[in-house]
C-alpha cells in the first residue's frame, strides 16, 4: 500500500446490542460472560427441531441423510410475546421465528442504547437485515390448505426488515439483504453507507438465521461441509467442517459526534466498511486470496489506518480445510505489512462458541469484535491445540488468541480490531472497528459517559432515595419484569442512582406501571420481593398512566408557606440545589451585608425566617433552585406562573432576568416591604370577588381585595381596625375565616410610601423575552418578559394579586 491517506468519513459508534445466540445468550453481557468462560453453545440436535438419529448417517453418499447431529440452537425459539409488539396471535402463526427474533433483538438493542422507540417514530432510521434461511416459508407454504392472508407476509425474507420499519414507524431505508454467510455482516456495512451519506440519521442494521428442518443440513453435508464432529476447528489441524448454528442480533449505529452529544454509552467506532466480490475462482464456493486482501487493502485505506495497527482480527473462520488457509493467507499478506518483529495480530472465531450462524455469522463476530474493544480483552478462541499445517503463522505474523488475554496496543494508537464475513457465492465483506475514544464533552446532567468500559467522569455522589420505575404490557409481562430486575439487581454491584436513572429515562414506558421507592439495593430486592408475595409493598407506587400527557405548570408560592427548616436537606445533600444559592449569595451579599444559606441553615430558635426581608429572598432562593434540580433530572415547565412574590422566581425561571437582575428585585422588594410593617393585617376569606367588593364597600381608602385565590376564596388586607371590624361581621353571619400570621397589608394602599424608591432601585434592570409562556398574576394573562420592568414590580406590590 502506498502512503496512508486520511480516512474518508466520519467515525460512526455501535451505541446498542441485541442479541439471540446459542449458548442461552440473550444480550451482550451473557454473549461476553459465555466467552469469558470459554464454553460452547453447541449441542445435539434438539427434539423439536427434528429427529437427529433419523437424518443422520454417517456416510456421506447415503441419501437423504446429514453426517452431522449437532448444532448451536436457540433456547424457546418458539416463544413470542405477539401482544407487546401489537401483534395478533393468528398473525404471529404465520410469522417466521425470524422476523420475531428479529423483532425482539431491534427491541432490544435500543434498550440497551437507552432510547427509546417512541422518540424514534417518524424519523430517518434505517433499518437493514441480513437473512438468507427460509425453512419456516417451506413448511408455511407446503399445504394450500394452511395458507392464509398473513402466510406470505410472515413468510418473506424482505419483511424481516420492513416489519420493523412498520411497527416502529421508521421512515429511513429499510431493507433485507442475501448474501449467504456474509449477509449479516453486508446488511451492516450498508447500513453504515445509509448513514454516511445522510440518506438516515441512524440505524439498525443486524442478521437472523434459523435452522429449521434437516433440508439445507442435508445439503451442506453433501458439499462436504460440516463438520461431523459438531465441533469447529479454526485454524486447527483438525478442522473439517463447520458446525450450523442459529441467532439473531441488531446494532445501533449512529455518528461518533452524535453519540457523544447525546451522552451514549459508546462500546466502539466504525472507521471503515467494504464489500466485494470473488469473481470467477476455481469454483463458484471456494474463496479467493487476492480480492480478500485487496478487499482489507481498500478497507484500512478507506479508515485511514495502517494495516499494522489492527490488534487483532475477528476471522470468519469457519473451520474448514479449504476455506481458513485461504482466508488467513489473504489476513497475513495485509496486515504483515510494516509489522514489527514479535508484534503478532491475535485472530480469533466465534464460531468455536456458537457455531456458523450462516446468514447471521457477522452478527456474532461483530458483537464479539465490538466487546473486544469495550473491555480491552480478547476471550479464547476454542478448540485451537495444533495450528494448521497449511498456515504459514510466523510468516504472516498472525497469532490464535488461544487463551483469555489482555488486548494488545501499539503505542498511543487507539487498538483496531477488524471482522471478516464471506458468503459461499463469493460476497466478501469487512469492518474496521476502533476502540472509542475518550469524551470530548463532559456529559450533562451528572451522570458519567462510559466510553471503552470505563467512567469519563465520577459524578458528585448524594445521599437520595431512589426512585425504580418499572413497565410491562399486561399483568404477566409487569410481574416478569420485576423478577426480571430483582435477578439482575441481586447480581449487578452498580451503582444504584445510575440504574434508576436508566430506568426512567431510557426504557420505554408502558401501560402497566409500577414504582418502588428505596434508599439501597437490599431495600429495593426487599420490595420487590413483597410485591410478588402481596402484590403490595411498603416501598411501591402502581398505577396506569392518563392517556394523554398534558403540559407541566410550574407555580410559584408568595409569602407565608416559609418555615424555619425549609431546604435544609436539599443544601446539604444536593450539589446543584446548594450551587444556585450560592450564586444567589453572590449578589445578595454585597447589597444586603446578609448570607441566604447561612439565614437557611439557621436552627428553628434563631431563625428569621418570617421577617419579610429574609422571607421573600428564601422563597425566591428555594424555588429557583428546586427548578435548577429538577431541570437537572429532565424535569422543565412549559409555562409558569407565581402567586405575588412568587412572581420573581417565576420570571427569572422563564428566562426574564440574569440572576443579578432577579436578585437585585427580590432584595428590594422584600427590603422595602418589611418597613411597612406593624400596621396592617391580612386574613383569607371564603368570599368571591363580587361579594368581597360589597363587603369593603364605604371602606376602600382603609381595606381591599389584596388577592383573588379562587371563585370562592379572597384575601382582603388593610388597617387592622377596620380589617377586624369587617371580619368580625363576617365570622357573624358563618363566613370561612383565616387570619395569615403576618402584620403587613401587602397589595394596598399601605404600599405607597415604598413606590418612588422600589421605582428607583430597579430602575436599572434589563428584563428580555422569555423562553417559555410567563402567566402574570397582576395582569391576569400572558405577559411578554420585556414588559416586566421596575413598573411591573410595583403594580406586583400595589395590585391585587389575580390568581384565579
Amino acid at each position: 500500500m502506498s502512503e496512508q491517506k486520511p480516512a474518508s468519513h466520519e467515525p460512526l459508534a455501535i451505541v446498542g446490542i441485541g442479541c439471540r445466540l446459542p449458548g442461552g445468550v440473550n444480550g451482550p453481557e451473557s454473549f461476553w460472560q459465555m466467552m469469558v468462560e470459554g464454553r460452547s453453545g453447541i449441542v445435539p440436535v434438539p427434539a423439536d427441531r427434528w429427529n437427529r438419529e433419523r437424518w443422520h448417517h454417517e456416510n456421506v453418499e447415503i441419501p437423504s441423510k446429514m453426517i452431522t447431529k449437532w448444532g448451536g440452537f436457540i433456547h424457546d425459539f418458539d416463544k413470542f410475546d405477539a401482544q407487546f409488539f401489537g401483534i395478533s396471535p393468528r398473525e404471529a402463526l404465520r410469522m417466521d421465528p425470524q422476523q420475531r427474533w428479529m423483532l425482539e433483538a431491534a427491541w432490544e438493542s435500543l434498550e440497551d442504547a437507552g432510547m427509546s422507540p417512541a422518540g424514534l417514530r417518524g424519523s430517518k432510521t434505517a433499518v437493514y437485515v441480513g437473512i438468507a434461511s427460509n425453512d419456516y416459508a417451506n413448511v408455511a407454504q407446503s399445504d394450500p390448505r394452511n395458507v392464509d392472508v398473513h402466510t406470505n407476509s410472515g413468510s418473506t425474507l424482505s419483511i424481516a426488515s420492513n416489519r420493523i420499519s412498520y411497527l416502529f414507524d421508521l421512515k429511513g431505508p429499510s431493507v433485507s439483504v442475501d448474501t449467504a454467510c456474509s449477509s449479516a455482516l453486508v446488511a451492516i456495512n450498508l447500513a453504515c453507507e445509509s448513514v454516511w451519506s445522510g440518506e438516515a440519521t441512524m440505524a439498525l442494521a443486524g442478521g437472523v438465521n434459523a435452522l429449521l428442518t434437516p433440508d439445507a443440513s442435508i445439503g451442506f453435508s453433501k458439499a462436504t461441509m460440516l463438520s461431523p464432529s459438531g465441533q469447529c476447528f479454526a485454524f486447527d489441524d483438525r478442522a473439517n467442517g463447520y458446525v450450523r448454528g442459529e441467532g439473531a442480533g441488531m446494532f445501533v449505529i449512529k455518528t461518533l459526534a452524535d453519540a457523544l452529544r447525546d451522552g451514549d454509552r459508546v462500546y466502539c467506532t466504525i472507521r471503515s466498511a467494504v464489500i466485494n466480490q470473488d469473481g470467477h475462482t476455481s469454483s463458484m464456493t471456494v474463496p479467493g486470496v487476492e480480492t480478500q486482501a485487496k478487499m482489507l487493502e481498500d478497507a484500512y485505506e478507506k479508515a485511514g489506518i495502517q494495516p499494522k495497527q489492527v490488534r487483532y482480527m475477528e476471522a470468519h473462520g469457519t473451520g474448514t480445510p479449504v476455506g481458513d488457509p485461504i482466508e488467513t493467507r489473504a489476513l497475513g499478506q495485509v496486515l504483515s505489512r510494516g509489522r514489527d518483529e514479535g508484534d503478532y495480530c491475535l485472530i480469533g472465531s466465534v464460531k468455536t462458541n456458537v457455531g456458523h450462524l450462516e446468514s447471521g455469522s457477522g452478527v456474532a463476530g461483530l458483537a464479539k469484535a465490538a466487546l473486544v474493544l469495550y473491555h480491552d480483552m480478547v476471550p479464547a478462541s476454542l478448540n485451537f491445540k495444533r495450528p494448521n499445517p497449511n498456515i504459514p503463522f510466523e510468516e504472516f505474523k498472525l497469532r490464535v488468541a488461544s487463551e483469555m488475554q489482555l488486548l494488545p496496543h501499539l503505542g498511543d494508537f487507539l487498538p483496531v480490531v477488524g471482522v471478516n464475513s464471506f458468503g459461499f457465492g463469493g460476497t466478501n465483506s469487512h469492518i474496521v472497528l476502533e476502540a472509542a475514544p475518550a469524551p470530548l464533552a463532559t456529559v450533562k446532567e451528572g451522570l458519567p459517559l462510559r466510553i471503552g468500559g470505563r467512567a469519563a467522569e465520577e459524578p458528585v455522589k448524594v445521599a437520595r432515595p431512589v426512585l425504580l420505575p418499572l413497565s410491562g404490557r399486561g399483568d404477566d409481562a409487569m410481574r416478569d419484569t420485576v423478577i426480571k430486575w430483582r435477578r439482575f439487581l441481586h447480581a449487578t454491584s452498580k451503582d444504584l442512582a445510575e440504574i434508576a436513572s436508566a430506568a426512567g429515562t431510557k426504557r420505554e414506558h408502558h401501560d402497566n406501571r409500577l414504582a418502588f421507592v428505596a434508599t439501597g439495593t437490599d431495600e429495593l430486592i426487599h420490595g420487590m420481593t413483597e410485591w410478588l408475595a402481596t402484590g403490595d409493598g411498603g416501598n411501591t407506587v402502581a398505577g396506569k398512566p392518563a392517556p394523554e400527557a398534558h403540559p407541566l405548570v410550574f407555580v410559584f408560592t408568595g409569602q407565608g408557606a416559609q418555615w424555619w427548616a425549609m431546604g435544609q436537606e436539599l443544601i446539604t445533600r444536593e450539589p446543584v440545589f446548594r450551587a444556585v444559592l450560592e450564586e444567589i449569595d453572590t449578589y445578595l451579599k454585597p447589597l444586603a451585608g446578609w448570607s441566604l444559606i447561612e439565614e437557611m441553615t439557621r436552627d428553628e430558635a434563631a431563625s428569621q425566617i418570617n421577617r419579610t426581608n429574609i422571607a421573600q429572598p428564601a422563597i425566591f432562593g428555594l424555588q429557583v433552585a428546586l427548578a435548577a434540580l429538577w431541570k437537572s433530572w429532565g424535569i422543565l415547565p412549559a409555562k409558569v406562573v407565581g402567586h405575588s412574590v412568587g412572581e420573581v422566581a417565576a420570571a427569572y425561571v422563564a428566562g426574564a432576568y440574569t440572576m443579578e437582575d432577579a436578585v437585585t428585585i427580590i432584595y428590594h422588594r422584600s427590603r422595602l416591604q418589611d418597613l411597612t410593617g406593624g400596621k396592617g393585617r391580612m386574613v383569607a376569606v371564603g368570599l368571591s370577588q363580587a361579594e368581597a367588593r360589597k363587603a369593603v364597600a364605604g371602606i376602600e381608602e382603609k381595606v381591599q381585595v389584596a388577592v383573588i385565590n379562587s371563585p370562592g376564596m379572597v384575601t382582603l388586607a388593610g388597617d387592622t381596625e377596620p380589617l377586624e371590624a369587617l371580619v368580625a361581621t363576617l365570622e357573624e353571619a358563618g363566613k370561612f375565616v383565616r387570619w395569615l400570621r403576618i402584620d403587613y397589608a401587602f397589595h394596598t394602599h399601605q404600599m405607597e410610601p415604598i413606590k418612588d424608591e422600589l421605582l428607583a432601585t430597579l430602575s436599572g434592570i434589563k428584563p428580555r423575552a422569555t423562553t417559555m409562556p410567563y402567566i402574570s398574576t397582576v395582569t391576569g394573562g400572558i405577559c411578554d418578559g420585556t414588559k416586566l420592568t421596575g413598573e411591573y414590580w410595583w403594580q406586583n406590590v400595589r395590585e391585587s394579586v389575580l390568581f384565579a
